[in-house]
């Protein structure tokens, strides 16, 4: 609707120093759309790590389950091929993703 802070189909950036609430603000809309029953995809090139995001969002108030149902995390070490493009679709295809984030923009150009 109007006055929000992320729109559906369409792209965002955030960006700003190195500990500016970027990933905060992500975890905060992962959050929002697990209660409403969909899915993130946050891909990690930055190295937060697995433990780091799940210990955001149980902070921002997600119960474990919550985020086992609704937030798929990858950490790539190696560029996606043609291969593991068409595992990651056929796997996305099986969910409700409403939300990718891409934490962080230049680490992930820099992998592909």
């Amino acid at each position: 609707g109007d006055g929000a802070l992320i729109y559906a189909g369409l792209r965002h950036l955030l960006f700003g120093e190195t500990e500016a609430l970027k990933s905060w603000i992500c975890a905060a809309c992962a959050v929002e759309l697990a209660r409403a029953g969909r899915d993130t995809l946050w891909i990690d090139t930055d190295g937060m790590g697995r433990a780091a995001l799940v210990e955001r969002l149980r902070a921002l108030g997600l119960a474990d389950d919550q985020i086992r149902e609704h937030v798929l995390y990858l950490a790539p070490d190696v560029p996606l091929d043609d291969d593991g493009a068409k595992h990651l679709v056929a796997a996305l295809d099986t969910r409700a993703v409403a939300l990718v984030v891409i934490d962080a923009h230049d680490p992930a150009l820099e992998l592909q």
